[in-house]
């Protein structure tokens, strides 16, 4: 499993849209940039694709990801929500399974933070 992009997204972000130039030495330079932010955090472009086809998929890939995702857009949920994302997380960050009515609740969260993470990418 690969590493989590979450904590550079919001730089790679912004490297991304400079790929747009149309100055092949800008492109370029962009692209020596975001090698360099992958490698600071440990991660290469398969993680940052992976990550991408995850955003695709509409879930990260492991309910640890799911939870800490969710809890990146804590100001999008409610107290309830947040109450019950933090009382999972020692359970899962550990490889621990969540119950069949965790999941369905991690997953109907993660529905309602998915177009904050979509405006994000």
């Amino acid at each position: 499993m690969s590493r989590s992009i979450a904590p550079i997204a919001g730089r790679l972000a912004k490297l991304l849209a400079l790929l747009a130039s149309d100055q092949p030495g800008e492109v370029l330079a962009t692209l020596a940039a975001l090698r360099r932010a992958l490698d600071g955090a440990g991660l290469d472009f398969n993680d940052l694709a992976e990550a991408i086809g995850r955003l695709a998929s509409s879930e990260p890939a492991g309910w640890n990801e799911l939870v800490e995702a969710c809890l990146s857009h804590a100001e999008m949920l409610s107290e309830r929500d947040r109450a019950f994302l933090n009382g999972v997380r020692p359970r899962v960050l550990f490889g621990g399974e969540p119950s069949e009515a965790q999941k369905k609740w991690l997953r109907d969260i993660w529905k309602r933070v998915l177009p904050s993470v979509e405006e994000a990418a």
